[in-house]
C-alpha cells in the first residue's frame, strides 16, 4: 500500500475568507471520489490548526501500489483538478510513503 498526502496553502482571491477558499478546494478534491478510479482511498480535511506553519486543506489517497499511484497522477480528471487548485493556492507539500 501506498499512502499520497498533500497539503495545500490556499489564495482567499476571488473567495470572501480563507474558510470559503478552503471548502471550494475541498469540494474539488471530493470530485475525484467515483470518477479517478485508481486509488484504494480518497480523504479530505480541512485544517482547525493557528500558525504560520499551517497548511489550509489536506488530501489524503491511499494506492495499492507505487504504478497505480502514477496512473492516479496522470488521470485526466486528476490533472484536471490539480489545475484548478494550482490557481487556487499558494503553497503546496507532499509525502509518499509505503504504508
Amino acid at each position: 500500500m501506498v499512502t499520497h498526502v498533500v497539503m495545500w496553502k490556499v489564495k482567499e482571491d476571488g473567495f470572501s475568507g480563507k474558510d470559503e477558499a478552503a471548502q471550494a478546494l475541498k469540494a474539488k478534491l471530493e470530485t475525484m471520489y467515483g470518477a479517478v478510479p485508481h486509488f484504494v482511498s480518497l480523504e479530505v480535511g480541512m485544517n482547525r490548526a493557528e500558525g504560520d506553519a499551517a497548511c489550509d486543506v489536506v488530501l489524503i489517497t491511499r494506492h495499492t501500489d507505487m504504478a497505480q499511484l502514477e496512473r492516479y497522477r496522470v488521470d485526466p480528471v486528476h490533472t484536471d483538478v490539480a489545475a484548478w487548485i494550482g490557481a487556487h493556492t499558494s503553497a503546496r507539500s507532499v509525502v509518499d510513503f509505503e504504508s
